[in-house]
């Protein structure tokens, strides 16, 4: 699984098992060789080295109307065609997720 991320040039981070985030030095600067992520239990993506970001909204009720003041219409970015979305499952949360650069 992980592999498909490296295949498009992301780069990856080691994240151990029941933990949020990695806990090893230089995770930041360091990725995970690609032929070494298919071991991983875990890994987190590498924004800054990837050419991506994030949009993770931990209450979409709430971000809505903040982001509707600022002329950004949230339900249109989930529902587009092209969106890549994580979804945790859990209710009024959401991620997106972005090439930049």
């Amino acid at each position: 699984m992980f592999s498909d991320y490296t295949a498009i040039g992301w780069k990856l981070c080691g994240i151990e098992p029941g933990k949020k985030g990695p806990t090893y030095a230089s995770w930041s600067e360091h990725p995970i060789p690609a032929d070494a992520v298919e071991g991983l239990d875990g890994a987190g993506l590498l924004h800054a080295l990837s050419g991506t970001m994030a949009l993770d909204l931990d209450d979409t009720a709430l971000a809505r109307p903040w982001m509707a003041e600022r002329g950004v219409d949230l339900d249109a970015l989930l529902a587009a065609d092209d969106a890549v979305k994580i979804m945790s499952g859990r209710h009024n949360r959401a991620k997106l997720l972005y090439r930049i650069g």
